[in-house]
C-alpha cells in the first residue's frame, strides 16, 4: 500500500494536547485520530501493528501450552455467582467476576432464545422472528472529504470538510422482503405496483385453435390499451 493513498492525516507539529510521546507519535503519523476526548478511531498502519502483535502473543501463548479463556458479555461486572470447582458434585459459590477474574476477555457467545430475558428492559419478552436486510445507512463524517481534499467555504468565510453520508436500497430484497410478507400455497401474491405483469391470461384449451384465437384477442387489445399482459397455454407451467 503506497502511503500517499492512506486515509489518515499526518502532521509536521506535534499536537499541543499530547502529555505521553507515544500519544503525539501516534496522531502524528496518521496511526489513529481523536474523534471526542478520550476516544480515538485507528487506521491501517496501527491496525496492521495490533493484529501482528496479537499474533505473537497467541504463538508465545501456544508454545507454553497457554489457554485463553473468554468470557459471555452477559457475565460482565456479575457477582454472587456459583461457579464449578473441578470435582465431581463439588462448586463455590460467591464468585465475583471483577475480583475473581480480573483482565477477562468478554464476547457476545450466548445465543437469544424464544421468551429469553431482554437486556434492556429486563423482562422475557425476546421473540425471535424472520427479517431481511433491505437497506444501508453508512455515517461516513469527513472521513473521505479530507482524504479528497474536499472543502467549502462557510457562512463565517471559514474553510470547512464536508459531513457525508450514503445509503443502499437492495431492490432484490425488497423483492425477497415482499414475496416473505405476501404469499400463499401456490408461492408470491406481487402486489400490483410491482407485479410483473398486471393481467394474465390461461388458455386451458390452447390446442384448441378457436380458444387460443380467443384468449389472444383479449391479449392484444389490453397490450394495444397499455395494459401489461401476459398468456400461456395449459401446458405451460402456470
Amino acid at each position: 500500500m503506497k502511503l500517499e493513498k492512506l486515509v489518515g492525516e499526518r502532521f509536521r507539529e506535534r499536537p499541543a494536547d499530547c502529555a505521553a510521546e507515544s500519544h503525539a507519535l501516534m496522531l502524528r503519523g496518521g496511526y489513529m485520530k481523536s474523534v471526542a476526548n478520550g476516544i480515538y478511531s485507528s487506521y491501517t498502519p496501527l491496525r496492521r501493528i495490533t493484529q501482528k502483535i496479537e499474533s505473537i502473543l497467541r504463538e508465545e501463548m501456544d508454545a507454553i501450552d497457554g489457554q485463553e479463556v473468554l468470557f459471555d458479555r452477559s457475565l460482565e461486572n456479575a457477582d454472587r455467582l456459583v461457579c464449578g470447582a473441578n470435582a465431581e458434585d463439588y462448586h463455590f459459590s460467591g464468585l465475583d467476576m471483577a475480583r475473581d477474574v480480573p483482565g477477562a476477555a468478554y464476547r457476545d457467545f450466548a445465543k437469544i432464545p424464544e421468551g429469553g430475558v431482554c437486556p434492556r428492559c429486563g423482562k422475557r419478552a425476546i421473540r425471535i422472528a424472520r427479517g431481511i436486510e433491505v437497506g444501508n445507512i453508512f455515517q461516513l463524517g469527513t472521513k473521505y472529504t479530507k482524504a479528497m481534499h474536499m472543502t467549502y467555504i462557510d457562512r463565517e468565510g471559514r474553510e470547512q470538510y464536508p459531513v457525508m453520508g450514503c445509503y443502499g436500497i437492495g431492490v432484490g430484497r425488497l423483492a425477497a422482503a415482499v414475496c416473505e410478507a405476501r404469499r400463499d400455497e401456490h408461492g408470491p401474491v406481487w402486489p400490483v405496483s410491482i407485479a410483473p405483469w398486471q393481467v394474465y391470461l390461461c388458455a386451458v384449451r390452447h390446442d384448441d385453435a378457436s380458444v387460443g384465437a380467443y384468449a389472444d384477442g383479449p391479449y392484444d387489445a389490453l397490450r394495444q390499451a397499455g395494459v401489461s399482459s401476459t398468456t400461456t397455454g395449459r401446458s405451460a407451467p402456470a
